[in-house]
């Protein structure tokens, strides 16, 4: 598992999971496919339009349920409570880093709008 060291440093040195999968289109609203809290859900990562510039992992703040020991693990850009209680906003000037599709990472300032497209 993936572990950013700057949230362990600020939240706890015993968290193992510091990411949160993109799930958008995923999370059992009206017209999505599947529903990642009760089934597996399957990301068609052939048809991500851009792979590039997509995010499949952001950082992502600790989980209430276990807070000592691991953020969130999913996420889903449609949903603002989503983004406002789960992104990890936490590297300097409020960045958050993201792992693309492409398998590029890059710090990010702020959400792009097209995340919140539903993924295939």
């Amino acid at each position: 598992m993936l572990v950013c060291p700057s949230a362990r440093a600020l939240f706890s040195p015993a968290l193992t999971r510091t990411y949160a999968a993109n799930v958008t289109g995923h999370a059992g609203l009206p017209a999505d496919p599947d529903n990642y809290d009760t089934q597996p859900v399957h990301l068609r990562v052939d048809l991500i339009p851009f792979p590039a510039s997509t995010p499949v992992l952001v950082d992502a703040q600790p989980d209430p349920a276990d807070p000592l020991t691991r953020c969130w693990s999913v996420l889903d850009f449609r949903q603002n409570d989503h983004v406002a209680e789960r992104l990890g906003t936490y590297h300097a000037s409020r960045r958050f880093q993201a792992a693309m599709f492409d398998t590029s990472a890059k710090a990010c300032d702020n959400v792009d709008p097209a995340w919140a497209t539903p993924l295939p």
